[in-house]
């Protein structure tokens, strides 16, 4: 039973006391009376206490709307929630109106004074007294650059007793300000029984849950052209795709069978496996089995049945969750559902009703490779494939689970069982490097994801010790090895020390965040951890690629984490969400091929969200454009390689079932139906990349390393 339920029941006593004293005014004045335009009486609570901007900020967390800046007509002051590394990315306000009223509309002011003060997001929803669920009145991203907000939002005389704000921001120190907020009321039936939430009550309002989707994950509200109203309407769509698609095949006249483009002309090296080579102008390429040019062009999580597709869809109790107006016959879609049914895949439970209950893949499978064709998408490069689809490929390698970790991210490449467990996890012949070991469609490996070193991992190492992180004892010895003990004690501060003072003291003090000595051990590691993986794949497969680890510059890795063990890899692999293709810049210096794994353009809409300002589009078809300005910026770098799409599908509305994102990253929504206005554009983009790349002008770059000598 939830907490909710549970503050509803001990309330029905007050309730009734309540009603019984406002029996008489109610008869006395009826049902339909004149009332003033906006409420004025009401409470509401923060799930988070305002930190800054106004007296709202002290004393109780329950804020009557009288005693609040929020309701003071004045849009010059402001409730504020201060931004820090441990602020939360979401405030939720909960409006108490008291009784059920008629509402007009709702009006929301919110005023900033630069772009560090905003949000994103933010999200409107309602219920009336007898709702066990909200709804969606209203939700946008917001532009921060326009600093002021206000937003009407037409209620149009629906009842309400409880109204959520919920503000989101993506970066986590950006300051939350609210000025304004006004309840104007509508026409419609009010019966006046004021009996106020407790602050516990409003507490456990924040977590009451959103209706959101249909019995397809559609979005509840709203209309679109192709919304679903039918399974018919699902099939017919099958049958139409079927019949447009019909004379799709890949062009053996332009491209290799593995998308290798014969006019850019034949290699003279043949290993029969996927390869990189740098031409004669200086730029890099892939090589196909068939010896010809290759620029990936990818699409990440391929596969139907990957369950970042899914949603949680059952609370722990085994009871449905009030997101859902309905969910599909658990079991005519067995399929679809988790073991324990508390988590099912709307993708798998659209594609059983589109294809056939049984034997869906097979037809799924032959509309998807021709997808993928038309829109000019040549290879299954991220996370899960399916392998059914016969394309090039890019594997992916998992971390061993009991190595150690620093800052609980960060693998300890000096761990001697790091070798040892990758060892195990990649003998067996069923590990994904033997089974696939003279397979020319593997273009290579990538191991790991986003989890390199950076200045918080040295800090943590610094202070740690040898039994800790192997990694201390390491430093010291690079320590020592390149500078000698006394010029060590120097550099570091510590006149006298021996090296087993240094390495059990806590030294990030005596080596600053952002010093030369933290940057050029970040490199020793990186060469460590590279060469123990490149060492442990190419024990069992020296035909394929390694293709580094997928990272994000500027989280959860540093420059020279990637890019001082490069000797090791064949490319280094990053996801860079962007609409900026200069991030190369960064990486020419080092004259090794880039990729960019993970990339994508969002519209916020459709109860979908953008994970980023920088890639979020205006449309659909503006998330084409966007990604062509993009590829194409990307193509003019001579260390570009190719980039995969993340991802095929979209993830859950309701949420993905392991973390929550919701995010428009699909090339075809849950629903199987493909975003044309985008992947048309994609089409034209993908048909220009690999002539774009060979003739883009050579760019002049430096020779400046972050690596030590």
């Amino acid at each position: 039973m939830t907490v909710h339920m549970t503050l509803r029941r001990h309330r029905l006593l007050r309730m009734v006391l309540a009603v019984l004293l406002t029996l008489l005014s109610v008869q006395l004045l009826g049902a339909e009376r004149a009332r003033a335009e906006t409420v004025t009486d009401g409470n509401y609570y923060a799930s988070s206490a305002p930190t800054s901007g106004c007296p709202d900020a002290v004393g109780n967390r329950l804020v009557a709307f009288q005693d609040s800046k929020l309701f003071n007509g004045n849009t010059a002051d402001c409730v504020g929630w201060q931004g820090s590394s441990s602020a939360p990315k979401s405030v939720t306000l909960v409006f108490d109106l008291l009784y059920d009223r008629p509402l007009s509309s709702i009006s929301i002011t919110s005023t900033a004074t630069n772009t560090f003060w905003g949000f994103d997001e933010i999200e409107v929803t309602y219920r009336p007294e007898a709702g066990t669920a909200y709804r969606v009145a209203h939700s946008e991203a917001w532009n921060r650059s326009r600093l002021d907000y206000q937003r009407t939002v037409a209620m149009n005389n629906t009842q309400a007793r409880f109204v959520r704000i919920k503000l989101t921001r993506v970066n986590q120190f950006l300051h939350f300000p609210l000025s304004e907020v006004t309840f104007t009321l509508g026409s419609g039936t009010v019966d006046p029984t004021p009996d106020p939430y407790t602050q516990e009550e409003m507490d456990a309002e924040v977590s009451v849950p959103t209706r959101l989707v249909d019995v397809y994950g559609q979005y509840l509200y709203g209309s679109w052209p192709g919304k679903l109203t039918s399974d018919q309407q699902l099939q017919q769509d099958a049958t139409d795709e079927a019949a447009a698609l019909a004379g799709v095949t890949l062009d053996t006249t332009t491209y290799d069978q593995y998308g290798g483009v014969k006019a850019l002309g034949r290699s003279t090296t043949h290993t029969g496996f996927f390869r990189l080579e740098k031409d004669a102008q200086g730029k890099w390429w892939f090589i196909t089995p068939d010896d010809y040019k290759f620029i990936l062009k990818g699409v990440d999580s391929t596969s139907a049945t990957d369950w970042g597709y899914a949603t949680v869809v059952k609370d722990t109790d085994g009871d449905p969750l009030g997101k859902f107006s309905a969910l599909p016959d658990e079991a005519t879609y067995a399929a679809s559902y988790s073991s324990d049914r508390t988590e099912m895949s709307f993708v798998k439970a659209n594609l059983m009703r589109k294809y056939g209950i049984t034997g869906w893949e097979t037809p799924w499978r032959d509309i998807t490779k021709k997808r993928l064709i038309k829109w000019g998408f040549n290879a299954q490069s991220k996370w899960s494939r399916d392998g059914g689809l016969q394309m090039p490929w890019i594997g992916q390698i998992t971390a061993p689970a009991n190595v150690k970790r620093i800052a609980s991210y960060a693998i300890d490449p000096f761990d001697p069982a790091f070798a040892t467990e990758l060892d195990k996890q990649l003998s067996p012949t069923s590990s994904i490097v033997r089974a696939n070991v003279n397979s020319p469609w593997l273009i290579g490996y990538s191991f790991d994801n986003e989890r390199g070193w950076d200045d918080n991992v040295m800090t943590t190492m610094l202070n740690g010790t040898p039994t800790q992180y192997p990694a201390k004892a390491a430093f010291v010895a690079y320590m020592i090895d390149t500078y000698g003990l006394t010029e060590t004690n120097n550099k570091l501060g510590t006149p006298g020390a021996t090296q087993q003072d240094l390495e059990t003291r806590k030294l990030s003090d005596n080596v600053p965040s952002g010093s030369a000595l933290r940057t050029e051990f970040i490199g020793e590691a990186s060469k460590a951890y590279y060469s123990t993986v490149q060492a442990a794949i190419g024990k069992y497969d020296d035909h394929h690629l390694f293709l580094g680890s997928a990272l994000v510059p500027g989280w959860r890795s540093s420059l020279a984490w990637e890019v001082c063990g490069r000797a090791y890899v064949d490319a280094i692999s990053l996801d860079v969400y962007s609409n900026n293709a200069g991030y190369l810049d960064t990486y020419e210096p080092y004259d090794t091929p880039v990729l960019n794994l993970e990339h994508s353009f969002n519209v916020h809409g459709r109860g979908l969200r953008s994970i980023n300002g920088s890639v979020r589009a205006d449309d659909i078809a503006d998330r084409g454009t966007m990604h062509q300005q993009f590829s194409w910026g990307q193509a003019e770098s001579p260390v570009f390689v190719g980039s995969g799409w993340f991802s095929y599908y979209d993830q859950a509305i309701t949420g993905r079932a392991s973390d929550g994102e919701n995010f428009d990253f699909g090339l075809v929504n849950q629903q199987d139906q493909p975003y044309t206005a985008m992947t048309d554009v994609m089409a034209q983009t993908h048909q220009q990349l690999e002539q774009r790349h060979d003739d883009a002008p050579l760019p002049i770059t430096g020779t400046q390393s972050v690596c030590p000598d």
